[in-house]
């Protein structure tokens, strides 16, 4: 495999896991109603407009990126 499919997977997955960082932290009462009851979140008065399964999505989202690029970088450090 070439580096620059390495590149540009790695550059993927870094710009769709920023972009659900910066989706979860533009609806953050989205994330603490999602979440309330089993942190210290508590949601403000207002309703959530975003279910708990789009949270999710974003979640998984940000964490398999960050995962994705920390695994091809140790991939192409180690080769």
């Amino acid at each position: 495999m070439s580096i620059t499919i390495f590149g540009i997977a790695a550059a993927a997955s870094f710009v769709a896991s920023v972009a659900a960082g910066f989706w979860l932290m533009l609806h953050l009462n989205s994330v603490a109603s999602a979440f309330e009851g089993k942190a210290d979140l508590v949601a403000s008065d207002t309703r959530a407009r975003h279910s708990k399964q789009e949270v999710q999505v974003a979640i998984a989202v940000l964490l398999g990126g960050a995962a994705l690029c920390i695994a091809l970088a140790m991939s192409v450090i180690v080769a």
